[in-house]
């Protein structure tokens, strides 16, 4: 295994062979660039150099807000490829299936990876922007513990009949399932008990079963259940006879000549560990919803504001240095302020560089930052969403506890679960947004760290938590200076009498100028040489940028 401790190259090479694949036909010409890139993923995936290209279009679809899924038609488009080159590619997309680096949306019910979507496994993205060694174990698998494991397997034999399946597919498909979930310790203890996959079969249903509080089972409803009715009697017989390996190993035992339970031995090596290790071993929903960026992970950007808004964000940053920020907390304290800590809202448009601004703060005050997105917090389970919001809050103030520098605590979209309150009360819909907005405020109330929110949507905002937010930073489109300082470390290949006519025709974010130094990029990939000024302006226009706010000024 390759040892990584900056996943920042590993970005860049995916961000580089995802440009160069374009319109590539999986063709690429001799460039130092791409071979270095193709050599380092090669050795760091253990993959060709064509899966290599799949995975870096895949991972760039993956972490697109706007995109997120790619098609298989729209894969083989982007790398300009015939639709019947499908079969010769449909081998590699297996094998990046297979080693868990990406996950595939079936279309339908078949297994047809013509009719499916892919994205990139969560968890992979989640090793990459934590700066983590990638565990390649944990990502050939499903992301279950073994409880849910278990409750998958009964899942699979109920449709059996739906998807078309004899009770012999249904037990190659355990054995491919184990396989893909070894990391479980409970699947290599069953085996190591020499138990048959049949046996674990039962083993899973016994105990899917007890978790949902069926404690004894008639052994004639599981052999019913599990083989059908012709091999029922021959299957209770083996329990009453005491000779199956379950029995033998002292995990299940038979009563009344019926009903069959799990013993203590089953229960302390299946259900106790399964229950201990569910946040190891499970990536649940709460875990997917969060991510720790190492501060040094996070790459130097320049970033150009308007004088008032640079002398704000110039504030904030000298705050957040390490002993000012201690000499504000003991202040805090010594007034008997139940929030010692700080909460900063960071409110503009889309593209206007707030994610941006939270990066270079917690790089240029060495801040890790715990990412979370609220608008994934929610749950469709009763009382889910609550229990999520307080692990966070609980997690943060562990890792604050712990750290020699408190880490930003993120909320990116905040408007998603600090909007404004129904309170109509009408339904459970509505007491269940009141409970998480009380259980919010509470925390914000005794905040001992540094809050961030971010939001595109500030007058959704509910006023109480308006209120909480100390410092309120409006990241608004750039003036005319700003816009010209971005054009000019962005398309640097333009003179300034170029950067000056496009700063007087088009109103620009820095996202939307990111955007056309992007395409500049692919231009000059393609045609080997910079674009005319005349293709910059097109390219503006492309990004339908047609105000023109210092003219009418």
């Amino acid at each position: 295994m390759v040892q990584i401790t900056n996943h920042k190259i590993t970005i860049e090479y995916l961000k580089l062979l995802f440009v160069k694949s374009r319109s590539s036909k999986l063709e690429f010409d001799a460039d130092k660039e791409v071979d270095n890139a193709f050599r380092y993923l090669s050795k760091l995936f253990n993959l060709t150099h064509i899966q290599c290209a799949i995975l870096s279009v895949i991972f760039n679809y993956s972490i697109d807000d706007d995109l997120e899924r790619v098609k298989t038609d729209r894969l083989l488009s982007f790398f300009g490829l015939e639709l019947e080159v499908f079969f010769d590619i449909k081998g590699d997309i297996e094998v990046l299936i297979n080693k868990g680096f990406i996950k595939q949306k079936k279309e339908d019910r078949s297994d047809n990876l013509f009719d499916s979507s892919f994205k990139a496994n969560q968890k992979l993205l989640d090793m990459l922007f934590r700066n983590e060694e990638i565990q390649f174990e944990k990502l050939y698998g499903n992301g279950y513990n073994f409880v849910q494991f278990s409750g998958q397997i009964c899942r699979l034999n109920s449709l059996r009949l739906v998807n078309h399946m004899s009770r012999e597919d249904v037990l190659n498909e355990v054995i491919e399932q184990e396989n893909k979930n070894e990391n479980l310790t409970q699947i290599k203890t069953m085996k190591s008990l020499g138990l048959d996959v049949m046996d674990r079969m039962v083993m899973y249903y016994m105990i899917h079963k007890y978790n949902e509080n069926e404690k004894a089972i008639n052994s004639y409803t599981v052999g019913f259940d599990l083989l059908g009715a012709s091999k029922v009697l021959s299957f209770t017989k083996k329990f009453k006879e005491k000779t199956t390996q379950m029995q033998v190993q002292g995990l299940v035992e038979l009563s009344n000549d019926t009903t069959l339970q799990l013993t203590d031995k089953a229960k302390e090596l299946f259900l106790n560990d399964a229950t201990d290790t569910i946040d190891e071993e499970s990536q649940s929903e709460i875990s997917t919803t969060h991510y720790y960026i190492k501060h040094d992970a996070i790459p130097e950007k320049k970033l150009y504001f308007n004088s008032d808004l640079q002398r704000e964000l110039n504030i904030l940053q000298t705050l957040l240095q390490k002993d000012n920020f201690a000499e504000y907390q003991n202040e805090m304290k010594k007034r008997g302020n139940k929030a010692e800590g700080i909460s900063v809202l960071i409110y503009g448009p889309s593209g206007t560089g707030k994610s941006s601004v939270v990066d270079q703060l917690a790089k240029h005050t060495h801040r890790d930052v715990y990412m979370v997105d609220l608008s994934e917090v929610r749950s469709k389970w009763w009382g889910e969403s609550e229990k999520n919001i307080k692990q966070i809050f609980e997690e943060y103030s562990e890792i604050c506890s712990k750290a020699d520098n408190i880490p930003i605590l993120l909320f990116n979209e905040c408007d998603a679960l600090l909007g404004k309150r129904n309170n109509s009360g009408e339904d459970r819909h509505d007491f269940t947004e009141a409970s998480m907005t009380n259980i919010l405020l509470e925390f914000f109330e005794k905040n001992q760290g540094i809050i961030v929110g971010i939001t595109n949507l500030e007058s959704n905002l509910d006023a109480a938590f308006m209120r909480r937010f100390l410092l309120k930073l409006h990241i608004g489109h750039p003036d005319k200076r700003s816009a010209k300082s971005i054009l000019k470390n962005k398309l640097d290949f333009l003179d300034e009498r170029d950067i000056e006519r496009i700063a007087d025709n088009y109103l620009l974010t820095g996202g939307q100028i990111e955007n056309v130094s992007n395409k500049c990029v692919i231009s000059r990939i393609i045609t080997k040489s910079h674009p005319t000024v005349s293709e910059v302006m097109d390219m503006c226009e492309e990004e339908k940028i047609k105000s023109n706010k210092w003219l009418s000024a």
